[in-house]
């Protein structure tokens, strides 16, 4: 079972999806329904849903505020591996290590400033509205929320390296080192 805000969806063990719930916040997947087949996980953010199918494909409804509408990056959206969300935008990690994003920009969609960093990517983790990024090497990407730890800022070059995990809290991350 996930949760929206105001709408609930269900994984079955079939692999398909039932929604219910405010229309505008991913209580009705009509529009998608013959694509959410095979579902293996759903992700959600406070108003839109994403169903990440075996194949590797992505599946997003709901209202677009949230970052419901992920039609435009269809042809992107190919071997993601996971899916990972703020209250309004969709971070996808594909298997190749390399980071889409979508939704609402005020809330971590908008990650052309540092899109070029995000190639090797072995975990992302999501905020209220910023997403941070561990690539291979140790090193961190943010983008987001000024405010929320979407800049690294001044702690820029303590993360240029040996980042092993990090973790979120609703406003902030916090990066555990290999020392």
């Amino acid at each position: 079972i996930y949760t929206t805000n105001y709408a609930v969806a269900a994984l079955k063990s079939d692999g398909s999806v039932l929604t219910w719930g405010r229309s505008t916040h991913g209580g009705d997947s009509s529009l998608v329904a013959a694509d959410l087949t095979n579902v293996k996980t759903v992700t959600s953010s406070s108003g839109a849903f994403a169903a990440l199918k075996n194949d590797g494909t992505v599946v997003s409804w709901g209202g677009n505020t949230y970052g419901a509408d992920s039609s435009s990056l269809v042809n992107d959206l190919t071997n993601v591996a996971e899916i990972y969300a703020t209250i309004g935008a969709f971070a996808a990690l594909k298997n190749d290590g390399i980071v889409i994003t979508w939704g609402n920009e005020t809330f971590g969609a908008n990650s052309s400033a540092v899109q070029e960093e995000l190639t090797n990517i072995r975990e992302v983790v999501a905020n209220i509205s910023s997403f941070a990024a561990i690539k291979n090497d140790g090193s961190v990407v943010a983008w987001g929320d000024p405010s929320k730890g979407g800049d690294l800022g001044t702690a820029a070059s303590a993360l240029s390296s040996d980042v092993v995990k990090i973790y979120a809290n609703e406003n902030s991350f916090a990066a555990l080192k290999v020392d």
